[in-house]
């Protein structure tokens, strides 16, 4: 049986003992005491160890995402190629998805390959989310680079 603090939160909770020790109860339950801290990185919740060398710990990209719906864009313009699908509705239908994300995914094919390639290598401004990439955004691609805070080359 696992008993949890009463009324504990996570502040409370954040250094329990100097290090890892069990206890045996009069009731014959075990209380084991484990050192760990709980960090919020990105609104998720983390358990680092205390032995953790903090220049070690880099918390999950935030981009997956965007890598994702890359990925999909260009496998909705594939199918399309093939003439498996002839509008976005009907992709959206082959691929059991909203009719308007399929849209807004699909011209993500669109984007400058430089721009695809960031992205990929991970190297894109921190600040741009899916959000941002599903708003219109022009078909130059120099201008995409401006209007999305990207070197321009």
């Amino acid at each position: 049986m696992i008993r949890y603090p009463e009324k504990g939160t996570l502040s409370s909770v954040r250094l329990i003992a100097d290090e890892q020790r069990s206890v045996t109860n009069q009731d014959g339950t075990i209380t084991v005491h484990i050192p760990i801290s709980f960090k919020k990185h990105g609104g998720r919740k983390y358990i680092i160890a205390p032995d953790a060398v903090p220049n070690e710990y880099t918390p999950p990209v935030e981009k997956d995402s965007i890598l994702k719906a890359i990925g999909q864009a260009f496998e909705l313009k594939a199918t399309m190629d093939r003439g498996e699908a002839v509008t976005i509705a009907d992709l959206a239908i082959k691929f059991k998805m909203n009719e308007s994300y399929a849209g807004r995914i699909e011209r993500l094919t669109l984007l400058a390959p430089d721009i695809i390639e960031t992205f990929l290598n991970g190297k894109q401004p921190k600040y741009l989310t899916l959000r941002d990439l599903s708003k219109p955004f022009p078909l130059d691609w120099n201008e995409q680079r401006q209007q999305l805070g990207f070197n321009q080359r």
